[in-house]
């Protein structure tokens, strides 16, 4: 629903209830209430001061000890509340039990007490005249200043209404998005269950009649808005710090800004005659904002919380990526805490207006840890920053946890004074975080039990090289229970005999096996700084650059790519990305397609080492029967390396595939016994390479794109898928091209 349909049906619901009609109708005293009647005779008894006040007396001892004032309570009850005053008497009672000395005397004996012949009818917003009075005897307040204070009293909770389904707004835009997320991946499933029956009829099969015009807009819908980048052609590389999102998600990420900033804005009834404020409309309209802001602010943390987890059940239920979820995490993240500032500064603005002053303010409880939990939730801005995430992930990451805990607790604080109503929030991040934690620590114990109890190694780590020779770093993780890993899984590796065992990172599963009592695992990567730094340092060691370690697994993370139900299957790979490819390889291999399928690899690596390796293994005929692999290696200053192609192992002697895209054309072109290989000072142009696949397409078969590599080559693919949609010459219709992509962003 858009805000202003939002907007428009808070206000109609509004309209019809007797809120809004006691707030339209000035004869009150005939209304519903909960205090409200009360509230207002307390407000008109504001300014006027009773010659029996006790000197030094608080608030309710003063009223309390004053027969004028209680007298005048009960005429008030008795003139505009008198079919509901019992209801009504018993609040004022309720208040001094709770808040004063104690409770007061029956609403007779005031009465008894009261001198109705020298009752004095008063202009309580007659405010200079009120400065000099001192009355000795029971006043009434006028009809007007009844209904004015009854107005003033009902401003709060009307705008707390607001304040509150707006709140509820974000949840019904996430609804709907979890509503379509469900949607979509359940059609995925029903096209591809329909493909493996009939791919002529598939399409078909959704709504019969209509294909054409449902291709249009899916043709459209993946053009325009679900492929692209928001703007440019940048998604995985980063806009300076700022991560890029596609356009669906920038519409998401839209309509959950544009509520939160629309709806802080909106809802306000503000009148000069405001008793708390009078003549003040800034005042009152700030002091809105600032409840507003906060409000909203408590309604965005459990969504921030649910958005930040690993094991996130919006990704279970949409199979979103976590890098998506991510992104909505950060965008919560600024919402929620521009919120908090905004809370912050408009109530410092009012204590300042209003001559109350920060540092008397400053020794409540309420508004310290406020004041300090703003600061731990601004301090997370910056701190999480991508150079910092980048080059110092374990010191932001402990931040953030610290900064994290230390807000809710300080949030807790803020919050006491208002009797747990706004606690329900703070223990859903409590909640969310808790069941997050316990089952990572629920996996780990689940796959390495085993090696946690006798403290053995599990873990074969090996290098295939020399450090610094360009090689690649071999983990093989043996677990304690049987699993069958599924494509796309990555699982994080805890090493607990190092300096620092609570780090984990995650690392992609290029393969598995079974193995008697368990799965053994097999990751494979290029060390780079960091973590898998200390990996390759560790091994290098040894003289056969071979060692035992001992492994903690969490996992299995990730989503599976409905890859195997399309006839064609593109897998391109850059770097190290391979090791997210293989294992779709392998499942292509090792299932039973009711269909024919191609399934090509195209793999962009920067060293011969690293591609003689998988080669030798992974990639060896053996293991890739019926897939075509095309590997293209470059060195990293550009220069054309036909000399690496001869540390390659041979592929299939004699086999006829001498086929191979040219990349830029500036690369030399050879074959090792069948494999087609391009040794270039550059990596192929992706565009081209969808081109040709896209020309191998015939009649209703379909093409599933999937990559995994640099961000650079990812973001020229998603152009270049994009581009593809259409009717033109070398363009396809919108069912039959799918991209999907394996990426880390930070």
């Amino acid at each position: 629903m858009p805000p202003a349909a939002l907007v428009a049906a808070l206000t109609v619901a509004l309209a019809v209830s007797p809120v809004a009609k006691a707030v339209a109708n000035p004869a009150v005293a005939k209304l519903p209430s909960s205090g409200l009647c009360y509230l207002a005779c307390q407000l008109g008894l504001e300014k006027p001061q009773f010659a029996d006040y006790p000197v030094g007396a608080t608030y309710f001892e003063e009223r309390y000890h004053s027969v004028y004032w209680l007298t005048s309570a009960v005429y008030c009850l008795d003139t505009y509340c008198k079919e509901i005053f019992d209801r009504e008497y018993a609040r004022l009672n309720f208040d001094f039990e709770h808040e004063g000395p104690g409770p007061v005397n029956s609403s007779d004996y005031y009465r008894s007490l009261t001198d109705y012949s020298a009752i004095e009818a008063v202009d309580v917003q007659d405010y200079e005249a009120l400065q000099d009075m001192i009355f000795n005897t029971t006043v009434a307040i006028t009809q007007h200043n009844f209904d004015t204070a009854y107005r003033t009293q009902l401003s709060f909770p009307r705008t707390e209404i607001y304040d509150h389904a707006f709140g509820w707004s974000m949840y019904l835009l996430l609804s709907f998005m979890l509503f379509g997320g469900i949607i979509n991946r359940f059609v995925a499933l029903y096209v591809a269950r329909m493909h493996l029956k009939d791919p002529e009829d598939a399409y078909m099969a959704i709504a019969p009649g209509n294909a054409l015009l449902l291709g249009k807009v899916q043709m459209w819908w993946r053009r325009n808005v679900s492929v692209p980048a928001a703007f440019g052609y940048r998604h995985i590389q980063p806009w300076g710090w700022f991560a890029v999102p596609t356009r669906l998600q920038a519409l998401g990420i839209f309509f959950y800004v544009a509520i939160n900033t629309i709806f802080t804005f909106v809802g306000y009834k503000l009148f000069r005659d405001n008793m708390f404020y009078p003549g003040r409309n800034d005042i009152q309209f700030w002091v809105y904002v600032a409840d507003r802001t906060g409000i909203m602010s408590f309604w965005n943390l459990p969504l921030l919380w649910a958005l930040g987890g690993r094991n996130d059940v919006l990704i279970w239920l949409t199979g979103w990526s976590y890098q998506s979820c991510n992104i909505f995490h950060r965008w919560v993240s600024t919402v929620a805490t521009t919120q908090a500032i905004v809370h912050s500064a408009a109530y410092t603005w009012y204590v300042v207006a209003t001559g109350t002053g920060v540092a008397a303010n400053f020794a409540d409880m309420y508004w310290a840890t406020g004041v300090f939990a703003t600061v731990t939730m601004s301090l997370m801005i910056p701190l999480a920053i991508r150079p910092i995430r980048e080059k110092l992930y374990e010191l932001f990451l402990l931040l953030h946890i610290v900064l994290a805990a230390a807000t809710l607790v300080l949030l807790f604080y803020h919050v006491t004074e208002m009797d747990g109503t706004y606690d329900a929030w703070l223990w859903a991040c409590v909640g969310l975080w808790v069941f997050d934690r316990v089952l990572r620590y629920v996996r780990v114990g689940v796959l390495s039990y085993k090696t946690m109890r006798s403290g053995g190694e599990n873990t074969v780590a090996s290098l295939t090289n020399q450090p610094g020779e360009g090689g690649l770093v071999r983990l093989t993780v043996q677990s304690s229970i049987s699993i069958e890993p599924k494509p796309g899984s990555y699982y994080y590796l805890y090493t607990p005999r190092s300096w620092t065992p609570w780090e984990n990172h995650p690392f992609t599963l290029a393969s598995w096996e079974q193995t008697p009592g368990g799965t053994t695992f097999h990751f494979h990567f290029a060390p780079q700084a960091g973590a898998t730094r200390k990996i390759e340092k560790r091994i290098a060691q040894t003289k056969e650059l071979s060692t035992k370690m001992r492994v903690l697994l969490e996992g299995p993370y990730g989503t599976v790519h409905p890859v195997s139900s399309y006839e064609h299957i593109l897998l391109v790979a850059g770097g190290s990305g391979i090791s997210a490819i293989l294992p779709y390889a392998f499942s292509l291999v090792n299932s039973s397609p009711r269909h024919a399928r191609k399934v090509t690899i195209h793999w962009v690596v920067r060293n011969a080492a690293y591609a003689a390796d998988l080669l030798s293994h992974e990639l060896a005929p053996q293991n890739m029967p019926g897939i075509d692999v095309h590997v293209y290696v470059s060195r990293e200053d550009g220069a054309v390396a036909t000399d690496f192609i001869d540390r390659l192992p041979n592929r299939v002697a004699g086999a006829d595939d001498t086929s191979s895209l040219d990349g830029d054309g500036s690369g030399a072109h050879k074959e090792k016994g069948g494999v087609p290989l391009k040794v270039a000072g550059g990596r192929p142009v992706v565009a081209d390479l969808l081109v040709h696949h896209i020309s191998q397409l015939i009649g209703s078969e379909r093409l599933a794109v999937l990559a995994c590599g640099p961000a650079s080559m990812l973001d020229d693919l998603r152009r270049a898928v994009a581009k593809s949609y259409g009717n033109g010459e070398g363009q396809v219709r919108g069912d039959a091209l799918e991209y999907f992509e394996e990426a880390f962003n930070w």
